[in-house]
């Protein structure tokens, strides 16, 4: 899920990254209010990428509320992509209350990048080495210039499959529930049959390995 302070450039990096998007861009506040899903593609294959609601100083617990289905995205996603608008002076203290809000719908210790947009607008990037070591990993784009988001791409890939573990399954039809749930939560490669079972080749998450370990075939 892509998330960060309003007016950050969410949704334009999710123009810019995504396989197809058509998300509203405006420079106001709350231009996304539903939560957007697109396609990413990547080379290992492809994962679905949420823009958010943007986040602001002091929001009204009351206002927490309204917006519960779109900050619910970001609360079950796997990654959260963090925006920040590095040319806005007040960066530091966006990302902070950003943080904050995350952490009051449980989602403060989720696995994050965090991606300093709109660097095509800092005369001086000296600032960028300090964000640097302030949050090692971080990437710094513009999702204006294009300058970054290949680097943007790998990241979120990267970070993804990081504890991942690449196998082949058979399941016979007793047990096929578990395929819908590879589907759902881990990345499918490839479906087939050998007559008897349901062969697959996906990628598993960690949390999934005690689920999926009776099915290997490749132990």
């Amino acid at each position: 899920a892509i998330v960060g302070y309003t007016n950050a450039g969410k949704s334009s990096i999710l123009n810019a990254i995504a396989t197809s998007a058509d998300v509203l861009a405006a420079d106001k506040l709350f231009a996304t209010l539903d939560p957007t899903t697109r396609r990413l593609d990547t080379s290992s294959g492809s994962v679905l990428v949420t823009d958010t609601v943007g986040f602001v100083r002091n929001l009204p617990h009351g206002l927490v509320e309204a917006f519960k289905a779109t900050l619910e995205e970001a609360a079950d996603a796997d990654l959260l992509v963090h925006i920040v608008d590095a040319s806005d002076p007040e960066f530091d203290v966006q990302y902070e209350t950003t943080c904050k809000v995350l952490a009051e719908i449980g989602a403060g210790t989720a696995k994050s990048l965090i991606v300093y947009n709109k660097i095509d607008r800092l005369q001086d990037r000296t600032p960028l080495e300090f964000m640097a070591i302030r949050h090692p990993g971080s990437i710094f784009v513009s999702a204006t210039t294009g300058e970054g988001l290949p680097a943007l791409k790998a990241a979120i890939e990267a970070a993804l499959t990081a504890d991942e573990a690449e196998m082949t399954l058979r399941v016979l039809p007793a047990d096929y529930a578990i395929v819908p749930l590879l589907y759902r939560e881990a990345m499918v490669l490839s479906e087939g049959h050998d007559g008897e079972a349901t062969i697959v080749r996906c990628r598993v998450p960690e949390r999934l390995l005690s689920r999926v370990e009776r099915f290997r075939l490749d132990q």
